[in-house]
C-alpha cells in the first residue's frame, strides 16, 4: 500500500487537489454568506481557479477572506486570542484526518500538494482543506480573550458538528471517515471518480457554537 501511495498518478493529484480547494473556497463562501458577508471577490476568484491550482487561488482568496470574517486589519499567523483558537481547531481536525489516513493503511507524510519534509503530516494538510472553514464559523461566534479550557473544549466538540457532507446530514466525525476513504481509494485507482461537497446548514446547531463558550 505504501508503494501504491509513492506511485500515485501525478494526474489524479491534481484533479483531487482541485477539487479539496475549489470545495475550500465554496465553504469559505458559505461561511460569509451566512455571516451576512458580501462575497462577490471570493466568487471572482473562484472561477479563476486552473487544474492544480497553478495560480494560487487558494492563497489569495484566504488573505481576503479571513479579513472579511474577522476584521481588515486581521493577519493570520500573528500571535493573539483568534490565531490561537484557529491554529487548535485545525490541530483537532488534522489529527483526526490523520488517523483515518492510517486507519486506511496509507502514510501521512506523503502528500498531494504539500511536500515539507520537516511535516510529518503533509497528506492531511491536505484532505483537512474543505472542512476547514467550520473551525473559522465556530472561531467567528465567539466573544474570548485569550484560548481557555473552555474554548478548547468547544473547539474538540466540534467533531460533533453538523452539516452535509456529499449530499447526507451528517457530523464532522464521520464525514472525515468517508472523505478520507473516497480520497484515498480515487488516488489509489479503487474508484474512477471523487466526490467532495461540503455543505454548511442553515442553522448552526447552539451545542456547537455557544453551548462551552
Amino acid at each position: 500500500m505504501v508503494q501504491t501511495q509513492i506511485d500515485w498518478n501525478d494526474g489524479k493529484k491534481k484533479i483531487l487537489w482541485t477539487k479539496l480547494i475549489y470545495q475550500k473556497i465554496q465553504m469559505q463562501i458559505q461561511v460569509c454568506q451566512l455571516m451576512g458577508i458580501e462575497c462577490f471577490a471570493l466568487k471572482d476568484e473562484l472561477e479563476k481557479l486552473e487544474i492544480g491550482d497553478i495560480t494560487n487561488r487558494e492563497a489569495v482568496v484566504a488573505h481576503k477572506y479571513f479579513t472579511m470574517v474577522f476584521d481588515n486589519d486581521f493577519v493570520r499567523h500573528q500571535f493573539d486570542p483568534i490565531n490561537a483558537a484557529l491554529n487548535y481547531g485545525y490541530s483537532i481536525l488534522l489529527s483526526a484526518i490523520d488517523r483515518e489516513i492510517a486507519a486506511n493503511g496509507y502514510l501521512t507524510q506523503f502528500g498531494i500538494h504539500h511536500h515539507s519534509e520537516g511535516n510529518d503530516f503533509n497528506l492531511g494538510s491536505d484532505l483537512m482543506e474543505p472542512f476547514r472553514p467550520i473551525i473559522d464559523f465556530w472561531v467567528a461566534h465567539q466573544k474570548f480573550n485569550e484560548l481557555t479550557p473552555d474554548v478548547k473544549y468547544g473547539l474538540v466538540d466540534l467533531l460533533n458538528f453538523e452539516f452535509k457532507y456529499n449530499d447526507e446530514k451528517t457530523i464532522l466525525r464521520n464525514a472525515l471517515t468517508k472523505h478520507v476513504a473516497n480520497c484515498v481509494n480515487f488516488l489509489s485507482e479503487k474508484r474512477d471518480e471523487v466526490t467532495i461537497k461540503v455543505e454548511l446548514t442553515d442553522e448552526v446547531p447552539n451545542n456547537a457554537i455557544n453551548g462551552h463558550v
